[in-house]
């Protein structure tokens, strides 16, 4: 896909993605820009960043208190209309640090080959798709904080992962547990959990509401673990303990 400048010249490949990935996630940082969308060295990387900012590509979080976060502005807004894309909105400031969590993660785990494709919560919401829609009488509809999918020669893994930062109540976590019972195309379900407690009431209500089934379908690691590293992060499922590798080795669920 060739992209040009208002000035004729060709968008270089990495500043296009740097754009669909804000535009897929929501926000941009000058660190994930250095680390995955830049090139040359890291003074080059930030100039080109600041050129960016001042073409209109990118623009500060409208919120003050969103500190060093990006958004899309009103010229990367136009690059992506021109091609036929849309958006996800900006996060709430209290959403930010939830969100640059699994944006990383989803950079991560796609650098690693684990995915050929992964959406956002803001992407399946925007799309309305409703296989893996979880339905809340509390918070309205939800849908996976981040969707995973990879293709293999002979199989078709679908991850769905959720990040659990802040506890929700027990009909909130038995809403969840009932959906994604019903998501028999999802291979896995992992839960990323800030506290210990968190995982607790998760676990607690996965086994008073929750099939066998499910249970071998639904691993839960620590925010702390897959911080210092997701390949290498301890995995729980059903009684046993794996790791991310592992898991995409093996595919527990059906696929249509």
């Amino acid at each position: 896909m060739k992209v040009l400048y208002e000035s004729g010249q060709t968008m270089p490949p990495q500043t296009f993605d740097a754009i669909l990935f804000t535009a897929k996630t929501g926000l941009m940082t000058l660190s994930l820009w250095t680390d995955h969308f830049g090139s040359g060295n890291t003074e080059s990387r930030r100039k080109t960043f600041q050129r960016l900012r001042e073409r209109r590509i990118f623009e500060r979080h409208p919120n003050s208190q969103a500190t060093n976060i990006f958004v899309l502005g009103q010229e990367g807004i136009r690059y992506l209309q021109d091609q036929g894309f849309g958006y996800a909105p900006s996060p709430y400031v209290a959403q930010v640090d939830h969100d640059l969590f699994l944006a990383e993660t989803a950079l991560q785990l796609e650098a690693k080959g684990y995915c050929d494709e992964w959406k956002t919560e803001a992407e399946l919401k925007v799309a309305g798709s409703r296989a893996y829609a979880i339905q809340s009488q509390v918070g309205g509809t939800k849908y996976p904080d981040l969707l995973l999918t990879q293709q293999t020669a002979s199989n078709r893994r679908t991850v769905a992962i959720e990040l659990e930062m802040t506890q929700k109540s027990e009909r909130r976590y038995r809403e969840v547990i009932h959906a994604y019972e019903r998501m028999e195309h999802l291979s896995w379900i992992l839960f990323i959990t800030k506290t210990e407690s968190i995982r607790s009431a998760i676990e607690r209500t996965l086994r008073l509401h929750g099939s066998a089934k499910l249970r071998e379908r639904m691993v839960f690691t620590s925010t702390e673990a897959w911080r210092v590293d997701p390949d290498s992060a301890p995995l729980a499922n059903a009684g046993r303990t794996t790791n991310f590798a592992k898991l995409m080795e093996t595919s527990s669920g059906r696929h249509p």
